[in-house]
């Protein structure tokens, strides 16, 4: 959705499109403490669980990026529109995101801090960063000292506990951030995915020469000519590093 907004506003004279996209989002079902919808009918629009649990937080990393970056967008065009779209978007960020963040950058998988046991908890921190990174990116507005502080300790909690349990390092993940679903190591054969995703982020943090070492192993094993999932976890974070850093 907000990758669809970016190219419609570089493209110039497509208001109507826009706000179409920003009304959609604006309806995605929310509550007022800070969180989305986890997963929705499509056909209704309505929350498949109840909206007094709180969605797990790349999911709301994600939507929150996407309401930022377009509330920009439409800021000329539906000043009220965007205004609402960003008022969600700071209630996430400020008021449930950066208040979950571990002392040492770590973020959970909920909101509420709980790990669940059959998934890989440092996948979907890394796709958590990742989001915010983007919103940083497009959005002037979230390049401000509080977010970039807490992206910047989720950027060194990556270098120190994940980087040396990915390809071409031989080390293991920080112990105390596993779950029996995380992986022992992150190789190019098995988890490429991860190499792309964990490269934007160190070089994000300035974090370059590891980022690059990590990079440069997975570039040989780039997916060239595949569409679907793997193909689209590489080339995504390689288009961001080239516009980024």
């Amino acid at each position: 959705t907000s990758s669809v907004a970016y190219i419609l506003h570089r493209e110039g004279g497509r208001n109507d499109d826009l706000r179409y996209i920003a009304a959609v989002l604006d309806r995605y079902p929310w509550n007022e403490s800070g969180w989305w919808a986890a997963t929705i009918d499509v056909k209704t629009g309505e929350s498949k669980e109840p909206m007094t649990k709180p969605s797990i937080i790349n999911k709301n990393a994600a939507i929150a990026m996407a309401a930022g970056m377009v509330s920009q967008f439409v800021r000329d065009i539906d000043p009220e529109l965007s205004a609402r779209l960003k008022h969600k978007t700071d209630k996430c960020i400020y008021g449930q995101i950066i208040p979950a963040q571990g002392g040492d950058g770590y973020w959970h998988y909920s909101l509420t801090e709980n790990d669940p046991k059959n998934k890989d908890v440092l996948g979907y921190f890394m796709l958590t960063t990742e989001e915010l990174m983007h919103l940083q990116k497009f959005n002037p507005a979230y390049r401000e000292e509080k977010l970039n502080a807490a992206v910047k300790k989720a950027q060194a909690f990556a270098l120190k506990c994940i980087a040396p349990m990915t390809d071409p390092n031989r080390g293991s993940a920080c112990s105390e951030h596993r779950t029996p679903s995380t992986p022992t190591h992150y190789s190019v054969t098995d988890d490429l995915k991860r190499s792309f995703q964990l490269g934007c982020v160190l070089m994000g943090g300035g974090h370059t020469d590891e980022g690059m070492k990590i990079v440069n192993t997975a570039l040989d094993h780039f997916p060239v000519g595949n569409a679907g999932m793997d193909g689209v976890h590489a080339a995504g974070p390689s288009a961001f590093i080239l516009s980024a850093f």
